[in-house]
């Protein structure tokens, strides 16, 4: 009987260690598990984190690029704007010393010089004119160009300026929308 009981309990003992070894695999397996889930969520924070300053990065850099082209095209308007107003000067002072010319001297060399200097004045502003809508239809050309690639409202804004200021010397507005249109 003494044998009996001790296959008994070596069959019981047998069992349980089975059972036991069953149950630390089940442990083991959740444990790694939970390792794992831990381990992805850190491998998400690291990506999400790596794209938000990625996304950061590209808006400023984009940003920055806007304000940029921004200033460009204000300086733009600005400069010809001022050559514009200097032209307009430099007009006013050449009709001052020809009316200042008339009234100090008469007579037929007067007058010839007179006529020559309108004849003049009209090349120049013919030939001022030409260059004007050659200057209008190469910045038109450059600004659709811009216009189609930036296709940004905020900057439609300052084109309407320019386009306003540019088509300021035109006495036509068809010629003007013939010399703007791309």
């Amino acid at each position: 009987m003494a044998q009996a009981d001790a296959r008994a309990g070596a069959y019981l003992q047998k069992g349980a260690f089975v059972h036991w070894q069953v149950h630390l695999q089940e442990r083991r397996k959740a444990a790694w598990r939970a390792d794992m889930r831990v381990r992805m969520q850190t491998v998400r924070s690291l990506r999400d984190g790596a794209l938000r300053r990625d996304a950061w990065a590209r808006w400023r850099q984009l940003y920055q690029s806007r304000l940029m082209q921004q200033r460009f095209a204000v300086g733009l308007v600005e400069r010809y704007f001022e050559r514009w107003k200097d032209k307009v000067r430099e007009t006013d002072a050449m009709k001052e010393r020809a009316d200042q010319l008339v009234v100090a001297r008469e007579g037929r060399m007067v007058v010839r010089c007179w006529d020559s200097w309108v004849n003049a004045s009209e090349l120049r502003s013919a030939e001022r004119d030409v260059a004007e809508r050659v200057g209008a239809r190469v910045v038109g050309e450059f600004m659709a160009v811009w216009r189609r690639r930036m296709c940004a409202r905020p900057y439609f804004l300052v084109f309407e300026l320019f386009v306003d200021f540019v088509s300021a010397g035109m006495n036509d507005k068809r010629q003007m929308h013939f010399i703007m249109s791309p």
